[in-house]
C-alpha cells in the first residue's frame, strides 16, 4: 500500500516538474512575450516578436514625432525574459541615425497577449530615455 502511494507521488511530481520545465523553455525561447509596434503608415499597433524594425509609441501618444522612436536593424538578446535587450539604429526626423541600445521590460498581460510595457533607450553619446509603451493594438 505504501509503495503504491510513494509511486503515485513520484509520478505526480515528475509530471508537474516536466510541465514546469516545458513552459519555462517556451518562455526562454521567446514564444510568449511580444511588443506593440506601429507600422510605417501608423495605421494600427501590431504585436511583434523580436522585431527587426519597430516604431515604439509612447503610451497614450498620438503619433507626433516627439512621442515616437523609430528603430531598425534590431538584434535581440534574452527575448521572452523579464528584460529583452537589443542593439540597433534609431530613426529620427531631420536625418539623425544614432546607434541605440533598447531595453524592454515590465511584461504584462494586456488585450489577451503578454507584452512588454516599458522601454529604455540608450543612445550613443550617453543620452537615455524611459517611456511607458502603448500596449494594446488600436487605430492611430
Amino acid at each position: 500500500m505504501k509503495v503504491r502511494g510513494v509511486l503515485a507521488l513520484m509520478i505526480a511530481l515528475t509530471v508537474i516538474a516536466s510541465g514546469a520545465s516545458a513552459s519555462g523553455e517556451v518562455e526562454r525561447k521567446g514564444g510568449k512575450i511580444s511588443v506593440a509596434c506601429a507600422p510605417s503608415d501608423f495605421s494600427r499597433l501590431q504585436f511583434k516578436t523580436k522585431p527587426k524594425h519597430c516604431i515604439f509609441l509612447k503610451r497614450g501618444g498620438s503619433g507626433f514625432s516627439f512621442e515616437i522612436v523609430g528603430t531598425k536593424s534590431l538584434k535581440w538578446k534574452h527575448w521572452g525574459r523579464p528584460h529583452a535587450h537589443a542593439k540597433g539604429v534609431a530613426l529620427f526626423n531631420m536625418g539623425s541615425r544614432p546607434r541605440v541600445k533598447v531595453l524592454l521590460s515590465e511584461p504584462k498581460s494586456i488585450c489577451g497577449h503578454r507584452v512588454y510595457s516599458k522601454v529604455t533607450f540608450k543612445f550613443e553619446g550617453g543620452k537615455t530615455s524611459d517611456e511607458k509603451l502603448d500596449t494594446c493594438p488600436r487605430y492611430l
